[in-house]
């Protein structure tokens, strides 16, 4: 991992869909076994447009809660809904994420998915300019935007979420230490982890 904050690294994916693949597709089911079962490890995967096929299924299956991150829009409703009764087939633990106002609530599209509604980020523009020209790092301009707000409840309710499914590593059952996250992106914003 490339260190890039305290305490914070990334480790970037390959530069070419093939390679990444290959990666995955190394790492396999036991390799994503072995990574849940570090106690020490607290990792977001960006999997993409996850699917039960997908090659980043193995570190979705093992991780605490896979996140489907969508907008209140009918597509993307409409394939988060397949989506997410497809990884629930593949082993995943599956929570909802929802950026944005539209004609369906959050609450609404997690009833229809029936999966947990986790988080919620509003639509905040002035907000969005303030990460753009400053990151995500934690500052007073942005705790004061409603999306600052938004993202410090997402934290707290992901962190209460994953220590309660936390449990003892079986190698041989869905593990315990990454989050995955599978979604699309919007105009406004991105779609990636909140820490």
């Amino acid at each position: 991992g490339q260190p890039i904050a305290d305490g914070l690294s990334v480790v970037a994916a390959p530069p070419s869909p093939g390679q990444v693949i290959n990666a995955l597709n190394a790492l396999g089911d036991d390799g994503a076994a072995r990574l849940a079962s570090l106690r020490s490890l607290r990792a977001f995967v960006d999997c993409g447009r996850l699917t039960g096929r997908s090659a980043a299924i193995h570190p979705a299956r093992r991780s605490v809660v896979t996140l489907l991150v969508c907008r209140p829009a009918w597509e993307a409703i409409y394939g988060r809904l397949a989506g997410g009764v497809e990884l629930r087939d593949a082993g995943c633990h599956v929570g909802l994420f929802v950026i944005g106002d539209g004609a369906w609530s959050a609450t609404e599209i997690a009833e229809q998915a029936q999966v947990p509604l986790l988080g919620v980020l509003p639509t905040d523009p002035k907000a969005a300019r303030v990460t753009a020209s400053e990151g995500l790092v934690r500052s007073r301009r942005l705790e004061r935007t409603a999306l600052g707000k938004a993202m410090d409840e997402f934290t707290t309710t992901l962190q209460s979420y994953c220590s309660v499914r936390q449990r003892p590593v079986d190698q041989h059952a869905p593990g315990v230490s990454p989050v995955s996250y599978s979604g699309a992106g919007g105009p406004a914003g991105q779609t990636g982890p909140a820490e």
